[in-house]
């Protein structure tokens, strides 16, 4: 069986040391690579002008400083790697010199990722200089989960004058980098300067307040940054005031994540932005203490066509809210994606709910997980699914128990003709239904060539995780025989043939036993 799975997936090497994937291989990516023999087969294997590998992930291969020298040789020979991580690694400065050199001649890794891995102070200023000649690299990811802001003074001055002077990279992450008060104005300098960045990750680096402030006003006149993260920054009032009114100013902005930054009452200023703002599309304001002000920003969606994603969860939203939004979902035709987990909405406000869904048009995925409806507000939503032919992903889990609001759920399904998920996955109910579902929901997928899932957790058939494996295996011998068909005529190499959707469809129903999810 072991045998099997690794040819299946074009694993050539079944000694101790993992070899390089093959040219039939699904993905060519090397890693988990563990053991400082298996890194050196490695290296040799991608300084040759045949290496077909398009990622190197070292994530904790614990390399020798003899090779990552050896590594950085390579790199100056291969072309065909695109990604390299170099993550949770100790860079020495030779290994530092050696690499930063390497790459800066370099001309097809696009995607850099240096999270979790140590260089001297000396060295990032080395990777600055390296970036600063590359003209390759477009995707930076320098995440660093410390404490201590002084630490990361180095890492910020290097990334900083990076991005000043270069203009290719276009993604920036810095998730987790706590940064200090002048580290901050460094590196929100070098955003506004930058004419290449558009995405920009910013996830717990303390920002604060003020720091939250000289983001907004970049993002205000900014024509090229079009996806931004600050969760967790500790904004505040203020912050969330600035937001607001950057997002009023700007134009190029398509996601914003705001998600705990303790924003509150100050949302007002976010959904006065909403109603003049016709680019922004994705919206992420979970964990923020809105209550009763997100009626404020369900209001502003009367207005605004544009916005897709909406996600509000854990925000302590009521009957009221929840009121709000239903009337907000019944005139609004941009959104089509929402999530309100973990509010208090009640039954009343999933009845008023399932009368918006009745009129709506272009709602796709509706998460309404622990949302306290009750049989009663579920009931009315489900039974909404009867006359909705737009949503097709569902999720009223944790919310009733009895056989009744499942029944109704069934029957909605049947009539709708859309659905192809639903999760139900902590709903105590019969088997009986749940297979009733599971087959109009594979009937509805067949229909429209979707995906189709019915998440269960508790069902009586074979455990979740049992199933996906036995799945997985047989598909896996399937692939197998493919493979030993091409090689039996001569084609070592072949690439494994592509079935038809339709056939994999067959076999996908054909190994559907119990609970499993293929």
């Amino acid at each position: 069986l072991a045998s099997c799975l690794l040819r299946s997936f074009g694993v050539t090497d079944l000694g101790a040391r993992p070899g390089v994937q093959s040219k039939s291989a699904m993905k060519n990516r090397v890693g988990c690579i563990r053991g400082d023999d298996a890194l050196a087969d490695v290296i040799a294997a991608i300084a040759t002008e045949e290496c077909c590998v398009d990622e190197l992930d070292l994530d904790g291969s614990k390399p020798s400083p003899i090779r990552v020298v050896e590594l950085a040789a390579a790199l100056r020979v291969n072309r065909s790697i695109t990604r390299l991580a170099l993550q949770n690694i100790v860079v020495g400065r030779e290994g530092t010199a050696a690499l930063s050199a390497a790459l800066a001649v370099n001309t097809s890794v696009a995607t850099l990722e240096l999270s979790h891995s140590t260089f001297e102070p000396e060295g990032w200023a080395a990777m600055a200089d390296m970036l600063k000649a590359s003209g390759t690299i477009t995707a930076l990811t320098c995440s660093m989960p410390t404490k201590k802001a002084e630490a990361n003074g180095p890492l910020v001055a290097a990334v900083a004058t990076a991005v000043t002077a270069t203009r290719s990279i276009a993604t920036l992450d810095l998730g987790y980098v706590v940064l200090s008060p002048t580290d901050r104005e460094l590196l929100v300098a070098a955003i506004a300067a930058s004419t290449s960045l558009r995405h920009l990750n910013l996830k717990s680096c303390a920002l604060g307040a003020a720091g939250g402030a000289a983001v907004a006003a970049v993002l205000a006149s900014s024509q090229t940054i079009v996806s931004i993260d600050l969760t967790t920054n500790r904004l505040g009032a203020k912050g969330g005031t600035a937001m607001g009114e950057a997002l009023a100013a700007n134009r190029s902005l398509r996601r914003l994540v705001l998600t705990d930054n303790n924003i509150g009452s100050n949302v007002h200023a976010i959904a006065d932005a909403l109603k003049i703002n016709m680019t922004l599309k994705y919206l992420e304001l979970g964990r923020n203490g809105l209550a009763k002000h997100a009626v404020q920003l369900f209001n502003a969606l009367k207005v605004n066509r544009t916005l897709a994603t909406l996600r509000l969860g854990s925000n302590s939203l009521d009957a009221n809210g929840g009121a709000a939004f239903a009337a907000a979902l019944a005139v609004n035709t941009g959104l089509r994606w929402v999530d309100l987990t973990n509010n208090a909405l009640g039954p009343v406000a999933g009845e008023a709910i399932g009368q918006a869904l009745r009129v709506n048009r272009t709602l796709g995925t509706l998460c309404l997980y622990a949302t306290k409806l009750k049989d009663e507000g579920c009931t009315a939503v489900v039974q909404a699914l009867a006359v909705n032919r737009s949503l097709s992903d569902i999720n009223i889990d944790s919310n009733a128990s009895r056989a009744p609001t499942v029944h109704a759920l069934a029957e909605a399904v049947k009539l709708n003709g859309t659905v192809t998920r639903v999760d139900l996955s902590e709903w105590m109910w019969q088997d009986k239904l749940r297979t009733e579902i599971e087959a109009v929901c594979r009937a509805n997928a067949r229909a429209r060539r979707a995906q189709w899932t019915v998440l269960t957790q508790r069902g009586r058939g074979l455990p979740s995780v049992v199933g996906r494996w036995v799945v997985t295996v047989m598909l896996c011998i399937a692939r197998l025989a493919a493979t030993c068909v091409a090689d039996g005529v001569g084609q070592e190499d072949s690439v494994v043939p592509v079935m038809p959707t339709e056939i994999w469809m067959i076999v996908l129903e054909l190994l559907t036993v119990g609970d499993m999810m293929p």
